[in-house]
């Protein structure tokens, strides 16, 4: 048997809407906010498998990712890093469009540390 584990930490935040008016329940929400911002490692990922809201959701947290941490990783001239954090957060464009590209864990690591500092 094979697992393969990918840890992802989250926050637990208030969730805010603009018209809370349109739910009868009361207004306390809460939703997850996401801590770690590491890309999954695209052999992984066989997107034949995932909706097209669960691709969405990715690509969403991809493009979170290089907006979060390629400005930090050019402040701290990590050009090499964040080529590779650019290499592996490209957008799924379709379904069976995962791509073949190792990991590095010298790479990940600088990634940590870079958010270590954002934070």
């Amino acid at each position: 048997m094979l697992v393969i584990l990918h840890h992802h930490m989250f926050f637990i935040v208030t969730f805010s809407l603009m018209d809370l008016s349109v739910y009868q329940y009361g207004h306390n929400f809460l939703t997850f906010d996401t801590v770690s911002l590491v890309p999954y490692d695209r052999k992984l990922v066989d997107t034949l498998l995932l909706s097209s809201k669960q691709l969405q959701w990715l690509n969403n947290y991809y493009e979170k990712i290089r907006q979060l941490l390629g400005p930090e990783l050019d402040k701290q001239g990590l050009h090499e890093e964040k080529d590779w954090m650019l290499r592996n957060t490209e957008p799924f464009t379709e379904a069976g469009s995962s791509a073949s590209v190792s990991s590095s864990s010298l790479t990940l690591i600088a990634l940590v540390f870079a958010l270590n500092n954002i934070v």
